[in-house]
Protein backbone atom coordinates (compact mmCIF):
# COMPACT_ATOMS: atom_id res chain seq x y z
CA UNK A 1 0.00 0.00 0.00
CA UNK A 2 2.81 2.70 -1.04
CA UNK A 3 1.19 5.80 -1.57
CA UNK A 4 2.72 6.07 -4.86
CA UNK A 5 0.91 3.54 -6.64
CA UNK A 6 -2.70 4.18 -8.28
CA UNK A 7 -4.72 2.44 -5.79
CA UNK A 8 -4.48 6.14 -4.04
CA UNK A 9 -5.18 8.19 -6.60
CA UNK A 10 -7.71 10.77 -5.49
CA UNK A 11 -7.46 10.20 -1.55
CA UNK A 12 -7.76 12.71 0.81
CA UNK A 13 -5.90 12.80 3.64
CA UNK A 14 -6.29 13.00 7.13
CA UNK A 15 -4.03 15.37 9.31
CA UNK A 16 -3.27 14.15 12.87
CA UNK A 17 -1.11 14.91 15.82
CA UNK A 18 0.44 12.34 17.99
CA UNK A 19 0.51 14.24 21.72
CA UNK A 20 3.03 12.28 24.87
CA UNK A 21 1.38 14.21 27.72
CA UNK A 22 3.24 12.49 30.56
CA UNK A 23 2.65 9.24 29.66
CA UNK A 24 -0.91 10.14 28.12
CA UNK A 25 -0.97 9.43 24.08
CA UNK A 26 -3.41 12.17 22.73
CA UNK A 27 -4.43 12.16 18.88
CA UNK A 28 -6.40 15.10 17.49
CA UNK A 29 -7.57 14.69 14.02
CA UNK A 30 -8.78 16.61 11.16
CA UNK A 31 -11.55 14.06 11.09
CA UNK A 32 -12.41 10.87 13.68
CA UNK A 33 -11.06 7.65 12.29
CA UNK A 34 -10.13 4.29 14.08
CA UNK A 35 -6.96 2.97 11.99
CA UNK A 36 -5.36 -0.17 12.09
CA UNK A 37 -2.00 -0.64 13.34
CA UNK A 38 0.52 -3.93 14.21
CA UNK A 39 -0.31 -3.69 17.93
CA UNK A 40 -3.82 -3.58 16.65
CA UNK A 41 -5.87 -0.09 16.64
CA UNK A 42 -5.32 3.42 16.57
CA UNK A 43 -8.01 6.02 17.65
CA UNK A 44 -7.80 9.52 15.48
CA UNK A 45 -10.08 11.26 17.97
CA UNK A 46 -11.19 14.41 16.28
CA UNK A 47 -10.62 17.68 17.38
CA UNK A 48 -8.19 19.41 14.78
CA UNK A 49 -10.35 22.85 13.59
CA UNK A 50 -8.68 23.12 10.50
CA UNK A 51 -5.96 21.46 8.35
CA UNK A 52 -1.96 22.32 9.83
CA UNK A 53 -1.07 25.66 7.99
CA UNK A 54 2.34 23.51 6.81
CA UNK A 55 5.06 25.02 4.67
CA UNK A 56 8.65 24.25 4.39
CA UNK A 57 11.17 26.01 3.14
CA UNK A 58 15.03 25.22 2.04
CA UNK A 59 17.52 27.53 2.35
CA UNK A 60 19.86 28.72 -0.03
CA UNK A 61 22.54 27.11 1.74
CA UNK A 62 23.48 27.09 5.46
CA UNK A 63 21.45 26.91 8.69
CA UNK A 64 18.01 26.81 8.73
CA UNK A 65 17.56 25.14 12.14
CA UNK A 66 13.92 26.02 13.35
CA UNK A 67 12.47 25.34 9.66
CA UNK A 68 10.13 23.01 11.33
CA UNK A 69 7.30 25.14 13.09
CA UNK A 70 3.79 25.13 12.93
CA UNK A 71 0.41 26.04 15.26
CA UNK A 72 -2.35 24.02 15.63
CA UNK A 73 -5.82 24.79 17.67
CA UNK A 74 -7.20 21.45 18.81
CA UNK A 75 -9.62 20.04 21.89
CA UNK A 76 -8.14 16.82 23.90
CA UNK A 77 -10.97 14.88 24.12
CA UNK A 78 -12.57 16.89 27.12
CA UNK A 79 -9.32 17.23 29.10
CA UNK A 80 -9.17 20.40 31.77
CA UNK A 81 -5.92 22.25 30.15
CA UNK A 82 -6.39 24.77 32.91
CA UNK A 83 -6.64 22.20 35.57
CA UNK A 84 -4.22 20.25 34.41
CA UNK A 85 -2.04 22.98 34.36
CA UNK A 86 -2.59 24.11 38.14
CA UNK A 87 -1.59 20.37 38.66
CA UNK A 88 1.48 21.05 37.60
CA UNK A 89 1.39 18.77 34.54
CA UNK A 90 2.48 21.32 31.75
CA UNK A 91 1.77 20.56 28.23
CA UNK A 92 4.47 23.07 27.24
CA UNK A 93 7.31 20.63 26.22
CA UNK A 94 5.84 17.48 25.59
CA UNK A 95 6.40 15.25 22.83
CA UNK A 96 4.62 15.61 19.19
CA UNK A 97 4.41 14.21 15.67
CA UNK A 98 2.07 15.52 12.97
CA UNK A 99 1.41 13.27 10.12
CA UNK A 100 -0.95 12.38 7.69
CA UNK A 101 -2.81 9.38 6.31
CA UNK A 102 -4.78 8.77 3.20
CA UNK A 103 -7.94 7.40 3.09
CA UNK A 104 -10.26 6.16 -0.04
CA UNK A 105 -13.82 4.99 -0.44
CA UNK A 106 -13.64 4.04 3.56
CA UNK A 107 -9.98 2.29 3.00
CA UNK A 108 -7.36 3.91 5.19
CA UNK A 109 -3.59 3.33 5.11
CA UNK A 110 -2.26 1.97 8.54
CA UNK A 111 -0.91 3.50 11.10
CA UNK A 112 2.75 2.38 10.17
CA UNK A 113 1.99 4.07 6.14
CA UNK A 114 1.42 7.72 7.34
CA UNK A 115 3.28 9.79 6.33
CA UNK A 116 5.49 12.17 8.89
CA UNK A 117 5.56 15.48 8.42
CA UNK A 118 7.49 16.90 11.22
CA UNK A 119 8.35 16.19 14.99
CA UNK A 120 9.02 18.47 18.25
CA UNK A 121 7.77 19.59 21.33
CA UNK A 122 4.34 21.86 22.49
CA UNK A 123 5.21 25.44 22.96
CA UNK A 124 3.70 28.33 24.54
CA UNK A 125 0.16 26.60 24.78
CA UNK A 126 -2.66 28.91 25.41
CA UNK A 127 -5.63 27.74 26.77
CA UNK A 128 -8.73 28.98 29.53
CA UNK A 129 -10.70 31.11 26.43
CA UNK A 130 -13.46 32.44 27.97
CA UNK A 131 -15.56 31.44 24.43
CA UNK A 132 -13.98 27.95 24.18
CA UNK A 133 -14.29 24.60 26.43
CA UNK A 134 -11.69 23.53 28.58
CA UNK A 135 -10.50 21.02 26.16
CA UNK A 136 -9.29 23.59 23.62
CA UNK A 137 -5.87 24.63 23.61
CA UNK A 138 -3.66 26.90 20.51
CA UNK A 139 -0.10 25.76 20.58
CA UNK A 140 2.90 25.47 18.04
CA UNK A 141 5.10 22.48 17.36
CA UNK A 142 8.72 23.11 17.26
CA UNK A 143 11.98 21.88 17.45
CA UNK A 144 13.89 22.33 20.37
CA UNK A 145 17.47 23.75 19.94
CA UNK A 146 20.01 23.90 22.80
CA UNK A 147 22.31 27.10 22.52
CA UNK A 148 24.91 26.06 25.23
CA UNK A 149 28.68 26.91 25.23
CA UNK A 150 30.93 24.11 22.65
CA UNK A 151 33.78 25.51 24.71
CA UNK A 152 32.25 23.83 27.87
CA UNK A 153 30.84 20.90 26.83
CA UNK A 154 33.73 20.03 25.15
CA UNK A 155 36.81 20.51 27.08
CA UNK A 156 34.59 21.56 30.73
CA UNK A 157 34.41 24.67 32.36
CA UNK A 158 37.83 24.41 33.93
CA UNK A 159 39.92 24.32 30.63
CA UNK A 160 41.72 27.73 32.12
CA UNK A 161 44.84 29.08 32.84
CA UNK A 162 44.49 28.54 36.85
CA UNK A 163 46.12 26.91 39.01
CA UNK A 164 43.17 25.50 40.62
CA UNK A 165 41.96 23.93 36.91
CA UNK A 166 45.50 22.92 35.88
CA UNK A 167 46.17 20.86 39.15
CA UNK A 168 45.14 16.90 39.81
CA UNK A 169 45.67 16.66 43.52
CA UNK A 170 45.15 12.95 43.46
CA UNK A 171 47.99 12.16 41.47
CA UNK A 172 49.98 15.51 41.93
CA UNK A 173 53.67 12.86 42.48
CA UNK A 174 53.20 11.53 39.28
CA UNK A 175 52.79 14.81 37.68
CA UNK A 176 55.26 16.17 35.12
CA UNK A 177 55.08 19.37 36.45
CA UNK A 178 56.11 18.40 39.61
CA UNK A 179 58.95 20.86 40.11
CA UNK A 180 56.57 23.42 39.92
CA UNK A 181 53.70 22.54 42.21
CA UNK A 182 53.71 24.11 45.40
CA UNK A 183 53.55 22.97 48.97
CA UNK A 184 49.81 22.37 48.61
CA UNK A 185 50.38 20.47 45.36
CA UNK A 186 48.62 23.20 43.23
CA UNK A 187 51.07 24.24 40.26
CA UNK A 188 52.21 27.49 39.86
CA UNK A 189 51.18 29.85 37.31
CA UNK A 190 52.57 33.06 36.46
CA UNK A 191 50.71 36.59 36.62
CA UNK A 192 50.95 36.99 32.80
CA UNK A 193 48.25 34.65 31.39
CA UNK A 194 46.71 33.46 34.34
CA UNK A 195 42.69 33.24 33.53
CA UNK A 196 42.79 33.00 29.61
CA UNK A 197 41.01 30.50 28.33
CA UNK A 198 43.04 27.15 26.25
CA UNK A 199 42.14 26.61 22.61
CA UNK A 200 40.10 23.91 21.37
CA UNK A 201 42.52 23.15 18.33
CA UNK A 202 41.36 21.42 15.12
CA UNK A 203 43.30 19.72 12.47
CA UNK A 204 46.69 20.97 11.92
CA UNK A 205 47.04 24.46 12.07
CA UNK A 206 49.88 26.26 10.80
CA UNK A 207 51.24 24.17 8.22
CA UNK A 208 50.48 25.25 4.86
CA UNK A 209 51.90 25.65 1.00
CA UNK A 210 53.11 28.68 -0.68
CA UNK A 211 52.12 29.51 -4.25
CA UNK A 212 55.11 27.16 -5.90
CA UNK A 213 53.60 24.45 -3.53
CA UNK A 214 56.29 24.53 -0.66
CA UNK A 215 55.08 23.33 2.65
CA UNK A 216 55.30 26.51 4.88
CA UNK A 217 54.90 26.32 8.34
CA UNK A 218 53.41 29.47 10.36
CA UNK A 219 52.04 30.69 13.88
CA UNK A 220 48.44 29.73 13.79
CA UNK A 221 46.81 28.81 17.78
CA UNK A 222 47.76 30.38 20.96
CA UNK A 223 49.94 29.02 23.72
CA UNK A 224 49.26 30.40 27.01
CA UNK A 225 52.36 30.65 29.87
CA UNK A 226 51.91 28.51 32.86
CA UNK A 227 54.93 28.92 34.37
CA UNK A 228 58.74 30.37 33.74
CA UNK A 229 62.09 30.91 35.37
CA UNK A 230 64.83 33.06 35.01
CA UNK A 231 68.44 32.22 35.69
CA UNK A 232 70.76 30.30 34.00
CA UNK A 233 68.19 27.64 32.60
CA UNK A 234 65.41 29.82 31.55
CA UNK A 235 62.64 27.26 31.63
CA UNK A 236 59.23 27.68 30.64
CA UNK A 237 55.78 25.74 30.64
CA UNK A 238 53.12 26.70 28.23
CA UNK A 239 49.75 25.32 27.47
CA UNK A 240 48.96 23.91 23.97
CA UNK A 241 45.06 22.32 24.27
CA UNK A 242 42.52 21.70 27.10
CA UNK A 243 42.28 18.43 25.75
CA UNK A 244 44.19 15.51 23.81
CA UNK A 245 46.16 16.19 20.58
CA UNK A 246 47.29 13.79 17.88
CA UNK A 247 50.54 15.60 17.06
CA UNK A 248 53.83 14.54 19.15
CA UNK A 249 55.60 17.70 17.93
CA UNK A 250 54.93 21.70 17.76
CA UNK A 251 56.70 24.45 16.52
CA UNK A 252 56.55 27.02 19.15
CA UNK A 253 57.08 30.81 17.88
CA UNK A 254 57.67 33.56 20.09
CA UNK A 255 56.69 37.48 19.46
CA UNK A 256 60.56 38.43 18.16
CA UNK A 257 60.61 35.48 15.42
CA UNK A 258 62.29 33.22 17.05
CA UNK A 259 60.74 29.47 17.04
CA UNK A 260 61.90 25.76 18.18
CA UNK A 261 60.18 22.28 18.08
CA UNK A 262 59.12 20.70 20.98
CA UNK A 263 57.71 17.27 22.07
CA UNK A 264 54.12 17.67 23.42
CA UNK A 265 53.49 16.03 26.70
CA UNK A 266 50.13 15.69 28.63
CA UNK A 267 49.04 15.24 31.97
CA UNK A 268 45.40 15.69 33.91
CA UNK A 269 43.07 18.62 34.84
CA UNK A 270 41.05 18.71 38.13
CA UNK A 271 38.58 17.53 36.69
CA UNK A 272 39.95 14.38 35.30
CA UNK A 273 40.76 15.66 31.88
CA UNK A 274 43.85 15.57 29.80
CA UNK A 275 45.38 18.97 28.80
CA UNK A 276 48.52 19.16 26.62
CA UNK A 277 51.71 21.34 26.84
CA UNK A 278 55.61 22.04 26.46
CA UNK A 279 58.40 22.65 28.83
CA UNK A 280 61.49 23.60 27.63
CA UNK A 281 64.99 25.40 28.80
CA UNK A 282 66.07 28.28 26.33
CA UNK A 283 69.27 30.08 26.59
CA UNK A 284 69.34 33.94 27.21
CA UNK A 285 68.10 35.82 24.10
CA UNK A 286 67.22 33.03 22.37
CA UNK A 287 63.71 33.05 23.03
CA UNK A 288 61.40 35.39 24.71
CA UNK A 289 61.23 34.98 28.45
CA UNK A 290 57.71 36.21 30.07
CA UNK A 291 59.41 36.61 33.26
CA UNK A 292 61.19 39.44 31.81
CA UNK A 293 58.94 40.86 28.86
CA UNK A 294 55.25 40.69 30.64
CA UNK A 295 54.04 41.41 26.70
CA UNK A 296 55.63 38.37 25.64
CA UNK A 297 53.40 36.22 23.10
CA UNK A 298 53.68 32.58 21.96
CA UNK A 299 52.32 30.22 19.24
CA UNK A 300 52.16 27.04 18.21
CA UNK A 301 52.33 25.64 14.63
CA UNK A 302 50.45 21.97 14.40
CA UNK A 303 53.03 20.47 11.70
CA UNK A 304 53.50 17.00 13.04
CA UNK A 305 50.35 15.82 13.75
CA UNK A 306 46.90 17.85 14.72
CA UNK A 307 44.63 18.68 17.19
CA UNK A 308 41.83 17.29 18.77
CA UNK A 309 41.15 13.26 18.42
CA UNK A 310 37.66 12.17 17.04
CA UNK A 311 36.41 9.55 19.52
CA UNK A 312 36.11 6.96 16.36
CA UNK A 313 38.73 7.34 14.00
CA UNK A 314 41.34 8.13 17.32
CA UNK A 315 43.11 10.88 14.66
CA UNK A 316 42.72 14.69 14.29
CA UNK A 317 38.83 15.84 13.56
CA UNK A 318 39.61 17.95 10.69
CA UNK A 319 37.09 16.60 7.66
CA UNK A 320 34.07 18.90 7.30
CA UNK A 321 31.80 15.65 7.76
CA UNK A 322 33.44 15.26 10.79
CA UNK A 323 34.13 18.66 12.37
CA UNK A 324 29.84 18.99 12.03
CA UNK A 325 29.22 15.63 13.44
CA UNK A 326 31.32 16.56 16.49
CA UNK A 327 29.66 19.78 16.88
CA UNK A 328 26.48 18.40 16.68
CA UNK A 329 27.26 15.76 19.27
CA UNK A 330 28.29 18.03 21.69
CA UNK A 331 24.53 18.84 24.03
CA UNK A 332 21.40 17.13 23.40
CA UNK A 333 19.80 18.09 20.45
CA UNK A 334 18.51 15.82 18.06
CA UNK A 335 21.04 14.49 15.41
CA UNK A 336 19.83 12.55 12.02
CA UNK A 337 22.94 10.53 12.40
CA UNK A 338 22.41 8.27 8.36
CA UNK A 339 22.12 11.72 6.85
CA UNK A 340 25.09 12.89 8.57
CA UNK A 341 27.27 9.23 7.77
CA UNK A 342 26.11 9.05 4.48
CA UNK A 343 27.70 12.31 3.69
CA UNK A 344 30.59 12.50 5.47
CA UNK A 345 33.08 11.14 2.51
CA UNK A 346 31.61 13.77 0.42
CA UNK A 347 31.78 16.61 3.20
CA UNK A 348 35.40 15.09 4.36
CA UNK A 349 37.25 16.31 1.10
CA UNK A 350 36.79 19.68 2.90
CA UNK A 351 39.79 20.23 5.54
CA UNK A 352 39.39 22.67 8.39
CA UNK A 353 41.85 23.67 11.03
CA UNK A 354 41.75 26.44 13.66
CA UNK A 355 41.11 26.55 17.19
CA UNK A 356 38.13 28.41 19.50
CA UNK A 357 38.58 29.87 22.66
CA UNK A 358 35.30 31.93 22.50
CA UNK A 359 33.14 30.59 25.48
CA UNK A 360 29.89 32.24 24.75
CA UNK A 361 29.86 30.67 21.30
CA UNK A 362 27.49 27.66 20.90
CA UNK A 363 28.62 24.44 18.36
CA UNK A 364 25.46 25.46 16.09
CA UNK A 365 26.66 28.93 15.96
CA UNK A 366 30.52 27.60 15.13
CA UNK A 367 29.20 25.71 12.69
CA UNK A 368 27.05 28.39 11.21
CA UNK A 369 29.53 30.43 10.87
CA UNK A 370 32.57 28.96 10.35
CA UNK A 371 32.18 25.48 8.92
CA UNK A 372 28.62 25.51 6.67
CA UNK A 373 29.35 28.21 4.61
CA UNK A 374 32.12 26.63 2.63
CA UNK A 375 30.56 23.32 2.58
CA UNK A 376 28.13 22.71 -0.10
CA UNK A 377 25.11 21.94 2.08
CA UNK A 378 22.38 23.24 4.25
CA UNK A 379 21.02 22.06 7.58
CA UNK A 380 17.80 22.06 8.25
CA UNK A 381 15.26 19.95 11.17
CA UNK A 382 14.56 16.53 9.54
CA UNK A 383 11.81 14.18 10.99
CA UNK A 384 15.04 12.43 12.85
CA UNK A 385 17.11 15.35 13.74
CA UNK A 386 19.35 18.24 12.50
CA UNK A 387 20.25 16.82 8.76
CA UNK A 388 22.78 17.86 6.23
CA UNK A 389 20.86 18.67 1.92
CA UNK A 390 23.53 18.25 -0.38
CA UNK A 391 23.26 21.26 -3.29
CA UNK A 392 21.70 20.09 -6.44
CA UNK A 393 24.60 22.23 -7.91
CA UNK A 394 27.66 20.51 -5.20
CA UNK A 395 30.63 20.17 -7.55
CA UNK A 396 32.28 17.24 -5.22
CA UNK A 397 29.66 14.38 -6.38
CA UNK A 398 26.68 14.06 -8.62
CA UNK A 399 24.02 14.09 -6.25
CA UNK A 400 22.10 11.13 -5.34
CA UNK A 401 18.10 11.36 -6.48
CA UNK A 402 15.55 9.86 -3.86
CA UNK A 403 12.66 9.77 -6.71
CA UNK A 404 11.44 9.31 -10.13
CA UNK A 405 8.45 12.08 -10.51
CA UNK A 406 6.96 12.08 -13.97
CA UNK A 407 4.55 14.96 -14.01
CA UNK A 408 0.90 14.33 -14.74
CA UNK A 409 -2.64 15.24 -14.10
CA UNK A 410 -1.74 14.75 -9.88
CA UNK A 411 1.73 16.34 -10.26
CA UNK A 412 1.21 19.53 -12.55
CA UNK A 413 3.32 22.29 -13.72
CA UNK A 414 1.57 25.60 -12.52
CA UNK A 415 3.61 29.08 -13.98
CA UNK A 416 6.11 27.50 -15.97
CA UNK A 417 10.07 27.30 -15.86
CA UNK A 418 10.34 30.59 -13.58
CA UNK A 419 14.31 32.82 -12.73
CA UNK A 420 14.10 33.59 -9.33
CA UNK A 421 16.50 36.15 -7.86
CA UNK A 422 18.05 39.52 -8.84
CA UNK A 423 20.80 39.25 -11.01
CA UNK A 424 22.92 41.62 -8.72
CA UNK A 425 23.85 39.16 -6.65
CA UNK A 426 25.67 37.10 -9.00
CA UNK A 427 29.06 36.04 -8.22
CA UNK A 428 31.62 35.80 -11.60
CA UNK A 429 34.55 36.12 -9.86
CA UNK A 430 34.96 34.59 -6.38
CA UNK A 431 37.70 35.18 -3.86
CA UNK A 432 38.76 33.29 -0.97
CA UNK A 433 41.44 34.46 1.52
CA UNK A 434 42.21 31.79 4.12
CA UNK A 435 45.46 30.80 6.25
CA UNK A 436 44.77 32.57 9.28
CA UNK A 437 48.20 33.64 11.16
CA UNK A 438 47.52 34.20 14.57
CA UNK A 439 50.98 36.69 15.19
CA UNK A 440 51.24 39.31 12.49
CA UNK A 441 46.37 38.38 12.53
CA UNK A 442 46.15 38.07 8.89
CA UNK A 443 45.62 35.43 6.30
CA UNK A 444 48.62 34.25 4.22
CA UNK A 445 46.80 32.59 1.53
CA UNK A 446 44.61 33.65 -1.23
CA UNK A 447 42.59 32.27 -4.17
CA UNK A 448 40.56 33.13 -6.92
CA UNK A 449 38.08 31.90 -9.97
CA UNK A 450 37.24 34.16 -12.46
CA UNK A 451 35.31 34.64 -15.20
CA UNK A 452 37.78 37.28 -17.43
CA UNK A 453 40.45 34.84 -18.53
CA UNK A 454 42.34 37.59 -18.84
CA UNK A 455 43.14 37.68 -15.39
CA UNK A 456 44.34 34.25 -15.08
CA UNK A 457 48.04 33.28 -13.09
CA UNK A 458 49.33 31.74 -10.29
CA UNK A 459 46.29 31.87 -7.76
CA UNK A 460 43.63 32.56 -10.30
CA UNK A 461 41.87 30.23 -12.53
CA UNK A 462 38.46 30.48 -14.42
CA UNK A 463 36.38 27.89 -15.98
CA UNK A 464 33.59 28.09 -18.50
CA UNK A 465 30.33 28.45 -16.08
CA UNK A 466 32.28 31.52 -14.58
CA UNK A 467 32.88 32.88 -18.10
CA UNK A 468 29.67 32.40 -19.28
CA UNK A 469 28.36 34.17 -16.54
CA UNK A 470 31.20 37.31 -17.45
CA UNK A 471 30.07 37.60 -20.73
CA UNK A 472 26.43 37.83 -19.80
CA UNK A 473 26.67 40.00 -17.07
CA UNK A 474 30.11 41.64 -16.46
CA UNK A 475 32.45 41.09 -13.56
CA UNK A 476 30.43 40.71 -10.61
CA UNK A 477 33.05 40.20 -7.65
CA UNK A 478 32.80 38.70 -4.49
CA UNK A 479 35.29 37.60 -1.51
CA UNK A 480 34.95 35.69 1.66
CA UNK A 481 37.58 35.15 4.56
CA UNK A 482 37.90 31.93 6.22
CA UNK A 483 40.09 31.43 9.83
CA UNK A 484 39.56 27.38 9.53
CA UNK A 485 40.49 26.68 6.03
CA UNK A 486 44.28 26.48 5.43
CA UNK A 487 44.35 23.36 2.74
CA UNK A 488 45.32 24.91 -0.79
CA UNK A 489 42.05 21.64 -2.23
CA UNK A 490 39.58 22.75 -0.08
CA UNK A 491 39.93 26.46 -0.98
CA UNK A 492 40.16 24.79 -4.67
CA UNK A 493 36.65 23.16 -3.78
CA UNK A 494 35.41 25.90 -1.91
CA UNK A 495 36.18 28.21 -5.09
CA UNK A 496 34.66 26.36 -7.62
CA UNK A 497 31.59 25.71 -5.59
CA UNK A 498 30.93 28.99 -5.15
CA UNK A 499 31.39 29.82 -8.83
CA UNK A 500 28.74 27.06 -9.45
CA UNK A 501 26.17 28.01 -7.36
CA UNK A 502 26.44 31.83 -7.76
CA UNK A 503 27.13 32.64 -11.48
CA UNK A 504 24.40 32.05 -13.49
CA UNK A 505 20.47 32.49 -11.85
CA UNK A 506 18.51 29.57 -10.33
CA UNK A 507 15.26 28.06 -12.56
CA UNK A 508 12.65 26.69 -10.75
CA UNK A 509 9.38 25.34 -11.23
CA UNK A 510 6.10 24.88 -9.24
CA UNK A 511 3.86 21.66 -9.34
CA UNK A 512 1.00 20.86 -7.64
CA UNK A 513 0.77 17.46 -6.61
CA UNK A 514 -2.01 15.43 -5.08
CA UNK A 515 -1.72 14.21 -1.41
CA UNK A 516 -0.46 11.09 -2.09
CA UNK A 517 2.84 12.84 -2.83
CA UNK A 518 3.51 14.27 0.25
CA UNK A 519 6.22 11.74 1.02
CA UNK A 520 8.62 14.12 -0.52
CA UNK A 521 10.02 16.58 1.94
CA UNK A 522 11.96 19.34 0.98
CA UNK A 523 15.99 19.05 0.14
CA UNK A 524 14.95 15.78 -1.43
CA UNK A 525 16.58 15.34 -4.98
CA UNK A 526 14.32 13.98 -7.93
CA UNK A 527 14.54 12.72 -11.27
CA UNK A 528 11.76 15.04 -12.86
CA UNK A 529 10.22 14.38 -16.59
CA UNK A 530 7.74 16.74 -17.74
CA UNK A 531 7.20 17.03 -21.78
CA UNK A 532 6.25 20.57 -21.11
CA UNK A 533 9.49 21.50 -19.97
CA UNK A 534 11.30 19.50 -22.41
CA UNK A 535 12.68 17.53 -19.13
CA UNK A 536 13.79 13.80 -19.38
CA UNK A 537 14.99 12.56 -15.86
CA UNK A 538 16.22 16.35 -15.00
CA UNK A 539 18.20 16.52 -11.47
CA UNK A 540 16.13 18.98 -9.58
CA UNK A 541 15.32 19.77 -5.87
CA UNK A 542 12.42 20.50 -3.62
CA UNK A 543 13.13 23.60 -1.83
CA UNK A 544 9.55 24.67 -0.76
CA UNK A 545 6.93 22.25 0.58
CA UNK A 546 3.58 23.61 1.80
CA UNK A 547 -0.07 22.52 1.74
CA UNK A 548 -2.76 24.44 0.21
CA UNK A 549 -6.60 23.53 0.36
CA UNK A 550 -6.79 19.87 -1.14
CA UNK A 551 -3.33 19.78 -2.41
CA UNK A 552 0.52 20.07 -2.08
CA UNK A 553 2.65 22.96 -3.41
CA UNK A 554 5.83 21.85 -4.46
CA UNK A 555 8.82 24.40 -5.74
CA UNK A 556 12.13 22.60 -7.07
CA UNK A 557 15.18 23.65 -8.05
CA UNK A 558 16.25 22.50 -11.76
CA UNK A 559 20.05 21.02 -11.75
CA UNK A 560 22.32 22.56 -13.74
CA UNK A 561 25.08 19.87 -14.54
CA UNK A 562 25.48 20.47 -17.89
CA UNK A 563 27.53 22.94 -17.38
CA UNK A 564 30.88 22.06 -16.67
Amino acid sequence: MNPTIDVWKGASPVFFLEINWNGQIYRPSTQPLTISSANGFKILQGGMLQDPDFTENLPELGFNVNSFSTSFAVYLQNINIAKQNQQQNKLDGAQAELSYILVKQGISQTYEQRTVLLRGVVKEPVFAHPDRSKSYVEFSVETEVLELSFHNLAVGSSARISAKDLSDLTNSSLSPLSSILNSNNFIEVLELHRGKILPIIFGAAGEGFDIDNNVIYYPATPAYVIYATHGAGNQIWLALAPHDVEAERVRIYDDLGNFRTENVEKWIRRDGRIFSFVHFTHGTGSFQNPVDDESARFFVSWFDGGGLISPSTNSAITGGGDICLYCLSQGDQQVDFAAWESLRPLLNQYKFSGYITNTEVSPLEFLENEIIPFLPIAVIQGLDGMKPIIDVYCQGARPFASFTVIASEEFTLQGGLQRIGDVSSLCNEYTLEYSFDIKHNELRNRMTVTGDSSQVRETVSSNMQAQSSFNQYGSRKMIETSNFITDFSTAALVCFDKIRQKSLPNEFAEYVAAPRFGYMQTGDIILLTDEKLDFVERLAQVVTKRWVGENWIYRVKIGNLEVS
